[in-house]
């Protein structure tokens, strides 16, 4: 049996109590959180649908016109669902999810020397604007694309 005088003595009264309570229901929530998505990343179907996202996602890698409600469309289910799924599976909201795919891609073409300038290889994977494409570039891997074309020497 729980005596009160004592939780109050070593909680520092009530709102020392309510405090404990508040952490322990955020913890428990956290927990039932982490162990939903990973159950929800180990799906049968997850390791599918992803590689149905990565197979439209090569198939319009070009487009620069791409965006989530196109790609829910695609995949026959609401931008939401798109949203939830995507966020479930990778960590990462569906455009971060599509940029770092593009930005992956074209690092791997310009190392086997597909381009020879870093224009064309930011229009390849739709990015009509140079300067952000490089900035993006350089978010994701910490350097310029020129400095990629120069390491592998195509430039």
């Amino acid at each position: 049996m729980v005596n009160i005088s004592e939780c109050l003595w070593q909680y520092g009264g009530i709102s020392g109590i309510f405090e404990v309570s508040n952490q322990s229901i955020q913890t428990m929530y956290k927990n039932y959180s982490d162990t939903k998505k990973r159950s929800l990343t180990k799906a049968p179907g997850t390791l599918k649908w992803l590689e149905k996202i990565n197979e439209i996602m090569k198939d319009s890698l070009y487009n620069p016109d791409i965006n989530n409600l196109k790609m829910a469309k695609a995949l026959d289910i609401s931008e939401r669902e798109l949203f939830r799924k995507v966020k479930m599976t990778t960590g990462l909201s569906p455009q971060k999810y599509f940029r770092k795919y593009r930005l992956n891609k074209v690092m791997e073409l310009m190392k086997k020397g597909e381009f020879s300038t870093v224009k064309e290889s930011g229009i390849a994977i739709g990015y009509s604007n140079t300067s952000y494409f490089i900035h993006q570039f350089e978010k994701e891997f910490g350097m310029k694309p020129l400095q990629v074309l120069k390491e592998f020497g195509w430039r």
